[in-house]
């Protein structure tokens, strides 16, 4: 896991198709502005969306706004941190503010926003419909379980120059290495100045219940930033507003463990699956035969007869839904494809 004194974005995530990342792009600049009541940033209010030609469920406003200044080697840095806020479709004024981030370090929360959360769903076939063949602007489809049915979702992209944040001098066409080194301090250190932004431009948020939530290297990015703001609340001068922190999640997180943060060995898969009966007992002997404990623990290289091993594992699991395991879901490991015909897997 990357800790203080790492190069986060050095391992930036390739996330995005060139199609997808058209159109989120296009989500991104083309609002129109609307009269707009509240306090918000009138300019980043959102008017339509392209591949979706419904009227919008609820507000949604996509912009930049000031994550704060920092120096690093002697250089120093302004951050502009992109972010999208979709109102809650029941009672903005009363349901609770969720903020949502990736992980990577490097991958862009629009991805979670339009594949997992949003209300407006991407997948394989938005590239599939007669709409796009006409545009060639991938459909957005309709998510009935989208967070925003119950909830205000904040979707936010750090460290800069993640997604469309970027810092100054650099500004937006700035390289992956623009913005200097980050660390998980840095990182938290913008996000909350990030947050401080947002209330302000947002202040009739401010009583609503506030929870941090995000997936993989978010669970270092989560629970830094809790303990910024309540280190903010406890500090703050008493003209400065508190935030309504509650509590936060994460899924699927790195936690900075040796098991949990996906770069390391395929111990954890092996045990994790073994453990769920998913394949069987004289296979996984043979893995700890043929491996060795150092194999195990590191992502590579293995032994022939060690990677044969986990081919053996891999071939009797097949397919599997990787976001719930018990469930029915055309896929493919992400190492080898299952057997042909295995029932959750395409012909």
């Amino acid at each position: 896991s990357s800790q203080d004194g790492t190069e986060g974005l050095s391992r930036a995530l390739p996330i995005f198709s060139s199609m997808a990342r058209i159109g989120l792009f296009l989500a991104a600049i083309a609002s129109a502005l609307l009269p707009l009541a509240s306090s918000a940033v009138a300019k980043h209010k959102v008017d339509k969306l392209p591949g979706w030609d419904a009227p919008l469920k609820s507000t949604v406003y996509s912009g930049i706004l000031p994550a704060g200044s920092s120096c690093v080697e002697s250089k120093c840095y302004d951050m502009q941190e992109h972010y999208m806020f979709i109102e809650s479709e029941r009672d903005p004024s009363k349901d609770p503010v969720v903020l949502w981030t990736n992980g990577g370090p490097g991958a862009a929360s629009l991805f979670g926003l339009f594949v997992e959360l949003g209300p407006y769903m991407l997948s394989d076939e938005s590239r599939a419909t007669a709409e796009y063949n006409k545009t060639g602007v991938p459909t957005l489809f309709d998510n009935p379980y989208g967070w925003s049915a119950f909830a205000n979702v904040l979707v936010i992209n750090p460290p800069p120059p993640v997604g469309f944040s970027y810092c100054l001098p650099a500004g937006p066409s700035g390289s992956g290495t623009s913005c200097g080194k980050w660390n998980d301090t840095r990182t938290s250190y913008h996000n909350m100045e990030f947050l401080k932004s947002f209330f302000a431009n947002y202040p009739e948020f401010l009583e609503n219940p506030f929870y941090l939530t995000g997936e993989s290297y978010a669970g270092i990015y989560v629970p830094t930033l809790g303990r910024e703001v309540l280190k903010y609340n406890e500090a703050k001068s008493a003209k400065e507003p508190e935030i309504n922190i509650k509590g936060f999640a994460v899924g699927d997180a790195c936690v900075g463990s040796k098991v949990n943060c996906g770069a390391e060995g395929p111990r954890s898969t092996v045990e994790f699956f073994r453990g769920h009966g998913q394949f069987s007992a004289k296979t996984h002997a043979l893995l700890h035969s043929w491996c060795t404990p150092a194999e195990l623990d590191r992502p590579g290289p293995w032994s022939p007869s060690c990677t044969q091993a986990l081919k053996v594992m891999d071939k009797e699991i097949g397919g599997y839904f990787e976001y719930s395991l018990y469930d029915e879901c055309w896929g493919e490991n992400d190492l080898v494809k299952g057997p042909k015909g295995h029932p959750r897997q395409r012909a």
